[in-house]
Parts: C-alpha cells; structure tokens; sequence
C-alpha cells in the first residue's frame, strides 16, 4: 500500500512530467484497481524509483579532471548503481509477469498487455538492464503493429482501439526515438508519413509535442541509414538528398506553425506550459542540424550551426528557472522519466559544438541536473563530454576549434543505463587519416565502480 501511494504521489508525477498527466495519474492507476499484473508492476516501478530518488539524495558529486595523461590520470566518480533489485520489488514484477502471461493469449486485453509493457521498460531501465527494456519497448511495438493494421471488424470494440491507436502508439513511438538515439535500427514500418506528420494547426501542447516525436523518429531513421553510406560519397542514393530537403522543410513547417500555436495561446501560457515550449524547441534545434548534417562525413559541417546550438543552450540554461515558478524544481534537478526531453538533445550539442563557450555551457547544464531519461542519464553524459572534449582539444590554444583530423565522430560507453560491472569503458571514433580513410578507435578503460584513473588504454584501426 506504500508502494502504491508512493507511486501516486512521486513516481507518476514524475514520468509524467508536462505532457502524460492523463496516462500516469489517470489511466495506469484505474488500470490497475481492477488488474493485479498493473498493480504489481506499479509496486514494483514505485520502490525502484523511490531507491533511485534515495541513492541520488546520497550521492556527493562527481570529480572530473579534463586532461589526457598517463602521468596524471583524470579522475571520474560515475553514478552509483542498483546492485541488486529489492526483494519486495522482484516478487511483484515475477507476479506481474506471471499474470500478464495468463492474459496475453485473452480477447479484449491488448490496451493492459501494452501498459504492463511500459511499466516493465521502465523497471528494467531503473534496474540497469536496457537490453531487456528494449525487448519489452519491441514486444510491445509488434503487438501495436499488428493490432492497429486488423481490419476494423476483427477490433474488441472502436473504444480499445482508439486508446491504442490515440494513447498508446504515442508513448511507443517517444520510445522509438530512446530506442534510436542508442544506435539501434527500427525495422518496422514507421506508423505515420512525413506527410502526415504536421497537422493544418496545433491545438494543443500535446498535439505538437506527439507530431514532433514523429518528426524526430523519421529524420533519426534518415540519419541511421545515412551512417551507413555517408564515408562513400557514392554510395549515397540521389533519392537521399530529395528526402533531407523534405525533411528539412518538414521541420521548417513545424516550427512555423507552432510558433502561431503560441502567438494564439500566449495569453493562457503558465510557466509549466512554457518550460514544455522549451523543451520541444531544443529537440525542433538539435533535429535539423542532425537532417542537415547527415549527408556529409566532415565534422567541420558542425560548425555552420553554431547559432542554433547557443540558443538551444539558452533555452535549457532557462530552464531551472521555469522548474522553480511552477514549483517542480525537484523534478528538473533530480528524477526519473521515460521520455528523452534534453539530456539526449544538450549530449549531442556538448559533443558535436566545436565552439569552446558554448560547449562546456551544454556540459554545465548536464552537470547542473540529475536527471536519468530513460537510458540517457546526465551525468554520465557529461562525464563522456568531457573526454570528448579533452580528446578534441589536447594541444590547441585556447579558444581555437579544433581540426578536422582531431574531431571526434562517435563517442559510446558500455554502461549508459546503469550496469552493475566495475569496468567502464568509452570509446572515441575519429578519422585521424582523412574522413575517407580507416576509422581509429581511442579506448578508455576505467575500473572501480566508483571513483576511476582514465588514461588511453588502446589506438587501434578498425
């Protein structure tokens, strides 16, 4: 019963953050005063998230030293981990497993089967095991997939398949884009066009949020299928330019529309509704520099985009402040959600904004919040900035952009989302030889679960 009311007093409002009041406070919770596999899920998600919130009031900071020597190794203190699941939280989730399989094979169950699947994304985020979440995010994709395209005759009822179609298929399709962002392909049909994807006029923050959700996913497809062929100039299909413009303009099309959405709401504008503005303009910024650089090898082309990164910066350095007058300021500083919202968006400026200034303002509004975005957790992001920029920028003066040669192009860890090993690692991709020539690997090894001595461990061609 604690967990329960936990979950309603702290744990929804926090997944919920602006846009999902109605699916966290309202939905899961009816859902579950009549099925136990959401109830037991629901204490299972509350007392993890409640530890999460405990092991962050804990913590004392993180020491970062931005140097790359083997003299004097940086020191880094990553986040602290869940070592272990607590034991009152694994036998609900086991029971709520349990009877989500004794359901899946019922009629009329589809809309209860896909909110235990988002309950479990998160568990198993919270637990440290993205590998899982992602296989219950696919579970349910398919499961949507497939419901959505029966014909309207075989459907349990217009009402179930409307709350799939109308609630559901939203907040899968926001997990596409934590799917995508991790380097991972979507081989299922995107459900919506690009034509589809701009509505005539917003009507509301919501509307415009879900159509730039699907904006985001299909130009985050874009650019994985032009990772694949942008180092060979002429492997890239001249079809691929025709659908950057589009998109490009796509893009264009949203902003100019949602910025008549606000003209006409202006006058009803809260601070909360204004911190969501925010948010969508960071994310609408960051997209069309990813569509308009995704053709090209060189990382110099970053540098074009200059301006947009520094008002994206500003937009999130406002944030706090917006947080603070409608009085969520704990949930900007430190919480859990299921979206992407900025850590994601503020990563990618912090290592692909050349500019000395505006980068380390991107990694100080990293370093200003605890915030955990599904796989994405802001620390953790800043730390891989930070070599990024340590990388980038050895034996530069200071305030110079660094050289084509000395860019870094992909930069990953092995332990985003909270694994429980002691050995971290990052690893930086750069073309030292020429954006045409092999691909150099920077490996960084770290060890210790807590406070690590980061020095270059390998350089090696792959």
């Amino acid at each position: 019963m604690r967990a329960l009311e936990y979950f309603c007093v702290k744990t929804a409002p926090s997944l919920s953050m602006y846009f999902d009041h109605e699916l966290w406070n309202g939905f899961i919770v009816q859902a579950s005063v009549a099925e136990p596999a959401i109830r037991h899920a629901m204490v299972a998600l509350s007392i993890l998230a409640e530890q999460r919130e405990l092991r962050d009031v804990d913590e004392t900071g993180i020491v970062r030293e931005t140097t790359l020597t083997d003299d004097e190794p940086a020191v880094l203190s990553f986040p602290a981990q869940i070592k272990e699941t607590d034991p009152v939280a694994l036998r609900s989730y086991i029971a709520s497993v349990g009877r989500l399989s004794q359901l899946s094979s019922s009629p009329g169950t589809t809309d209860t089967v896909l909110l235990a699947c988002i309950l479990f994304v998160c568990i198993e985020l919270l637990r440290g095991d993205a590998e899982a979440a992602i296989g219950h995010f696919k579970g349910g994709m398919a499961i949507i997939a497939d419901y959505i395209s029966r014909p309207e005759s075989s459907q349990s009822s217009r009402l179930a398949f409307d709350r799939v179609r109308n609630k559901m298929l939203p907040v899968f399709n926001r997990l596409e884009m934590l799917y995508a962002l991790f380097g991972n392909d979507a081989s299922w049909r995107y459900p919506t066009t690009l034509s589809e994807s701009v509505p005539d006029a917003f009507i509301s923050l919501e509307n415009a949020r879900d159509s730039l959700v699907n904006l985001l996913n299909l130009s985050l497809r874009f650019v994985q299928t032009m990772d694949v062929c942008r180092y060979e100039p002429s492997a890239i299909p001249a079809s691929a330019f025709q659908e950057q413009t589009a998109l490009r303009n796509r893009l264009l099309l949203w902003h100019q529309r949602f910025l008549a959405y606000r003209t006409r709401a202006a006058s009803r504008f809260t601070s909360k509704d204004l911190y969501a503005c925010n948010i969508l303009e960071i994310q609408r910024l960051v997209a069309s520099t990813w569509v308009s650089v995704a053709t090209t090898p060189f990382e110099c082309s970053h540098d074009a985009h200059i301006s947009g990164y520094t008002e994206a910066v500003i937009l999130a350095e406002s944030l706090p402040a917006l947080a603070n007058l409608h009085a969520q300021s704990d949930r900007y500083t430190r919480t859990f959600t299921l979206d992407v919202e900025i850590v994601g968006p503020i990563h990618w400026i912090s290592i692909k904004c050349r500019d000395p200034a505006i980068r380390r303002r991107a990694i100080g509004v990293l370093r200003g919040m605890h915030r955990h975005e599904g796989m994405w957790d802001s620390r953790m992001a800043a730390i891989i900035a930070e070599r990024v920029v340590a990388v980038e920028e050895a034996g530069i003066e200071t305030g110079e952009l660094p050289s084509e040669q000395a860019r870094v192009h992909y930069s990953f860890t092995d332990s985003w989302a909270g694994a429980t090993s002691a050995n971290y690692s990052i690893t930086h991709r750069l073309k030292p030889n020429g954006v045409y020539a092999d691909w150099h690997d920077m490996v960084e090894q770290f060890a210790s679960q807590h406070v690590m001595a980061c020095k270059i461990t390998s350089l090696f061609a792959t």
